[in-house]
């Protein structure tokens, strides 16, 4: 929101403020700019330059007694979405990656590497989590 007031955008309504970004100038033209908004345990909301709509991604719910610290999600978050757009996955399948491997991070105590479960749902390998 801090965005949308400093840039005169006259709206807190996320999904507004998502499109926005995501159709801001671009001079690299070989793939479309998606902006993402996290918003802790309500939605992710994702938007991709020329679309009309944006898209609301529910969270992975983990119970509050589950959750030992914050810090560090918004990172595994980010490395989780990443890991899938390298491997050249869907955007619906890089956020649920990203949300799965936040909701990992956040059964941690502080920004630390996740033990990964011997199986992950994305395929992501355990060994490199091991190397910290």
């Amino acid at each position: 929101m801090s965005y949308a007031d400093s840039h005169d955008l006259n709206t807190h309504d996320i999904p507004t403020i998502a499109k926005h970004l995501a159709n801001l100038p671009k001079t690299n033209s070989k793939r479309k700019r998606v902006a993402i908004i996290t918003q802790g345990t309500d939605p992710t909301i994702a938007a991709v330059q020329g679309e009309d709509t944006a898209r609301t991604y529910p969270v992975h719910a983990i119970s509050k007694e589950e959750i030992n610290d914050t810090n560090g999600a918004g990172d595994a978050f980010a490395g989780g979405f990443m890991a899938g757009v390298v491997k050249g996955e869907s955007l619906d399948k890089c956020i649920d990656q990203g949300q799965w491997l936040a909701a990992l991070s956040l059964r941690e105590l502080g920004p630390s590497y996740v033990l990964l479960p011997e199986t992950s749902p994305f395929g992501l390998v355990r060994h490199v989590a091991d190397c910290a």
